[in-house]
């Protein structure tokens, strides 16, 4: 224990001596940061893609820099340059040297996550430091988490290292290794294959760091884009112990309109199974489901099946109208039939900014269904985020990797984000629920068929010592099945300081 204590206060004597600075990304979690970032991108002024988080901060920076310096800036509406001076002033605030320091405190676990940085856990607090120079950028975060909630089956995990990494920046990309939350779509209350509602999981990433067209006039037509892969180690306690988890995704704009995604994950390898270059080769070009490419991956030969895989497609589309208006859906694959995701399930959603007594606003409605849809056999349950060979499913450390509510649920979000000045803001959500369908036990959230509705409220206010963020939540029922959840209420605030 003396060990432990001394090596701990090392790392944190070491965290604060260091001369810190902005990593060169924005993560995941920052509401109104990205609120932002949708208005300006709606309103034309932000022409890179913005469906893949983390999202690089070097695109928006150059658009900001092209808006400002530009003759047409005062044409601009108070709402946008409003929105430019935020945009420019956090980039300013994440590039200066500062480390950080946070607790939070919650009755309850939040179980139903959408697009939020806000604690998983009853109560937790953090240490964290960055640096960022030319060619290299790491992040030191320590968290303690108390009395956090163990998932069948796992061990205790009360130090966490969430959100630290350190990489590297050559050419237009960024390669490196770390516990980095992710975001892969267009949805603001969830995205079906990627979302941050589990903890990340380590391993190495590599992302393009600008999002230049190409040059070739072959391939000019697609417009900015970005590309995103990552391989990880689910580390959990798990049916398959050490499977890999693996991702690629691809975002362009070939209209300014327009922005398209193309997502895939997949569990390979592990205890037990193959993970060999054919194995590998198998599972990248989808020769994985029965019949397909030769491999016998029926019934009781399905032990050679090299992974478990997912695909998503996603479209955001910016109306033609003079209001910013943005329609958005996704939809995401278990399986492939004719180089194409078959069984799927859907996501659609739309997005708008106004004013509303002179406060800015974004209105959004999503619709979310988990359930499985196939053409040949019509709905099908149990059968999103789980599998046959890797019985943990599409989970880690309890938690679904992707939609917060796992499979067999539909759910329609009425969000808004306000903002009330330039020091205080508003989300607020309205969710009506109707979760594991089929009732079945294969679920982490609810082992019985529910109906229910909930009721969130989140405000943020930035002050001198700090950022103070309060959450209220209220559900018409208990939903969770694993004693997480004492009440239908839900209260909790977080506190982060920077130095």
């Amino acid at each position: 224990m003396k060990y432990i204590k001394h090596s701990l206060l090392t790392l944190l004597l070491s965290i604060f001596s260091l001369p810190t600075f902005a990593g060169p990304w924005i993560e995941v979690g920052d509401t109104w940061l990205r609120s932002d970032i949708e208005y300006l991108s709606d309103t034309g002024v932000i022409t890179v893609p913005i469906t893949t988080w983390p999202l690089m901060w070097s695109g928006i920076k150059r658009d900001l820099d092209s808006a400002m310096e530009s003759a047409e800036f005062n044409k601009l509406s108070n709402q946008q340059q409003d929105a430019l001076i935020r945009l420019k002033k956090e980039f300013r605030k994440q590039t200066s040297s500062s480390a950080s320091v946070g607790v939070s405190l919650a009755s309850d676990p939040e179980l139903i996550r959408g697009f939020s940085n806000s604690p998983r856990e009853e109560s937790s607090a953090f240490v964290q430091n960055q640096a960022m120079g030319d060619v290299w950028a790491y992040n030191v975060k320590l968290e303690y988490a108390y009395n956090p909630y163990i998932a069948a089956g796992q061990t205790s995990d009360e130090v966490r290292y969430d959100g630290s990494y350190i990489t590297t920046i050559f050419d237009n990309f960024a390669l490196g290794y770390g516990w980095i939350d992710k975001w892969w779509g267009p949805g603001w209350d969830s995205s079906l294959i990627l979302t941050n509602n589990a903890r990340p999981s380590p391993g190495l990433f590599f992302t393009r760091n600008y999002s230049t067209p190409f040059e070739s006039d072959w391939l000019s037509w697609i417009g900015p884009w970005t590309f995103q892969a990552f391989a990880n180690v689910l580390d959990d306690e798990r049916h398959i112990n050490d499977a890999k988890f693996l991702g690629l995704s691809l975002s362009f704009k070939p209209l300014d309109s327009l922005e398209i995604g193309l997502r895939r994950t997949a569990q390979w390898g592990g205890d037990g199974r193959p993970e060999s270059l054919s194995s590998f080769i198998d599972m990248f070009f989808g020769r994985d489901n029965c019949g397909s490419g030769g491999i016998d991956a029926c019934g009781s030969s399905d032990s050679n099946e090299p992974g478990n895989q997912l695909a998503a497609v996603d479209i955001r589309w910016r109306l033609p109208i003079d209001y910013p208006v943005s329609l958005y859906t996704q939809m995401m694959g278990e399986d492939e039939s004719n180089y194409q995701p078959s069984r799927t399930s859907h996501q659609y959603g739309i997005s708008f900014h106004q004013a509303v007594f002179d406060y800015p606003m974004q209105l959004t409605v999503e619709y979310s269904d988990t359930r499985t849809h196939s053409s040949s056999l019509g709905l099908v349950y149990n059968l999103a985020y789980n599998h046959t060979i890797y019985r943990t499913g599409y989970r880690y450390l309890g938690r679904t990797i992707g939609a917060s509510t796992d499979n067999d649920t539909e759910i329609v979000t009425i969000a808004a984000n306000v903002r009330l000045d330039t020091q205080q803001s508003l989300n607020i959500l309205f969710r009506d629920i109707r979760m594991n369908l089929d009732g079945l036990r294969e679920h982490s959230i609810s082992l019985q068929k529910k109906e229910l509705t909930e009721f969130v409220v989140n405000y943020q206010r930035q002050m001198k010592l700090g950022e103070l963020k309060v959450h209220l939540g209220q559900y018409s029922d208990i939903i969770d099945s694993y004693n997480r959840q004492d009440s239908e209420t839900r209260l909790g605030a977080t506190f982060k300081t920077i130095f």
